[in-house]
């Protein structure tokens, strides 16, 4: 069982998100944080530190999932960031050259998505 390994999810479909993700993701000992959007994505990263932050590109209102990968790497540069997205590859080279490591479109893949990320054997 994978230990001490912390996913932050970005995701403004709070409910569907939490419940899908703590109940897949619990049993391989990874601890989940949902953020709703840009703001709240924020003030839990100054006060934590995650193995991969999942963010979804299109967010509630103006926040856009690229504007949070700005401000991510402007405080941290090294931690793993992944867009996931059901527009397909529109903004692929987009979220890469803001400092995405990884680009995913829907729907959610447990062992592409996250297990390969946060380095879990499946």
């Amino acid at each position: 069982m994978a230990q001490n390994k912390k996913l932050l999810v970005v995701d403004d479909d709070l409910i569907s998100c939490q419940e899908l993700l703590s109940k897949t993701l619990a049993f391989k000992g990874i601890e989940v944080t949902v953020a709703e959007d840009i703001e709240s994505a924020i003030a839990v990263i100054k006060n934590n530190q995650f193995d991969l932050i999942v963010i979804d590109l299109s967010l509630k209102a103006s926040d856009s999932g690229l504007e949070l990968v700005k401000k991510i790497r402007a405080l941290d540069k090294t931690v793993r960031i992944a867009i996931l997205t059901g527009h397909g590859d529109k903004y692929r080279s987009q979220a890469l050259e803001l400092g995405a490591n990884y680009y995913f479109s829907k729907p959610i893949d447990f062992k592409k998505h996250f297990f390969e990320p946060l380095g879990i054997e499946q």
